[in-house]
C-alpha cells in the first residue's frame, strides 16, 4: 500500500484554489449580508390570498426553520441600551451571544432535529426534538456547578426547558389558546357575578 504525503505546495495549491474559488473568493461571503434574501420572504397576506401553492409556502416555511440567521438579517439584540430593559449583556462582551439563557441558536434547527432515538445514531430531520445540550437554562440568577455546599446538587435556579417535537405542535397550541379564552371568559363571568354558580 503506498502512503500519499501531504506536502507544503500542495496545502497551498489548495488553499490558493480556495480563495480563487468562485463563490468562497466573492463579495457574496456568507456573513457580508442577509442569509435569507428578499426573494425568499413571504408575506401573511400571500398565504391567505391564495397567491401560493401549498407546497410553496411548506417551502417557505422550510427555508425560515432551517436558515441560519446572522446580524444582517437582524439577529441579536444590538448594542446594549440601558434605556431599555429587554436588552442583554453579551458573554465576555462578544457582541452577539448571551449563551447562558439559552436565547443564541441561529436556526430553528439547531435545536429540533432528532426525530426518533430507537435507532444509534439517532435519526435525525427537521422539526424533532433536542438533546439536554440543547436545553435552555432560562433565567438563573444563581447556577453552582462547582456544587459549593458539597450537597450533590448543582444548584440552579432558572428553568430548563428542553426543546419539545413540533410535529402537530401548532394545532396543539391553538387549541390551547382557544381553551385559555374561554377559561379566562369564565373567570371573568365569575369575578363578575360573585355567588353564582358559572356553568361550563
Amino acid at each position: 500500500m503506498r502512503h500519499s504525503s501531504i506536502t507544503p505546495a500542495l496545502c497551498s495549491a489548495v488553499f490558493c484554489g480556495l480563495l480563487t474559488n468562485p463563490v468562497i473568493g466573492s463579495a457574496e461571503l456568507i456573513g457580508e449580508g442577509p442569509r435569507l434574501k428578499p426573494e425568499d420572504r413571504i408575506t401573511q397576506d400571500q398565504v391567505t390570498g391564495g397567491e401560493l401553492t401549498v407546497k410553496q409556502i411548506r417551502k417557505a416555511g422550510l427555508l425560515v426553520f432551517t436558515t441560519p440567521f446572522n446580524k444582517a438579517d437582524g439577529y441579536g439584540d444590538g448594542p446594549r441600551d440601558e434605556d431599555f430593559a429587554d436588552n442583554r449583556p453579551t458573554l465576555q462582551g462578544n457582541g452577539s451571544f448571551l449563551r447562558v439563557n439559552g436565547l443564541d441558536a441561529q436556526t430553528c434547527l439547531e435545536c429540533h432535529t432528532i426525530v426518533s432515538n430507537r435507532t444509534v445514531p439517532a435519526t435525525l430531520g427537521i422539526g424533532g426534538v433536542g438533546g439536554i445540550n440543547t436545553s435552555p437554562m432560562f433565567m438563573p440568577d444563581l447556577i453552582d456547578v462547582a456544587d459549593a455546599d458539597f450537597d450533590g446538587v448543582a444548584d440552579f435556579n432558572g428553568r430548563l426547558i428542553n426543546p419539545p417535537f413540533l410535529f402537530g405542535s401548532g394545532g396543539v397550541e391553538l387549541v390551547g389558546r382557544e381553551m385559555t379564552q374561554e377559561l379566562q371568559a369564565l373567570k371573568q363571568q365569575a369575578f363578575d357575578n360573585p355567588g353564582q354558580v358559572v356553568i361550563l
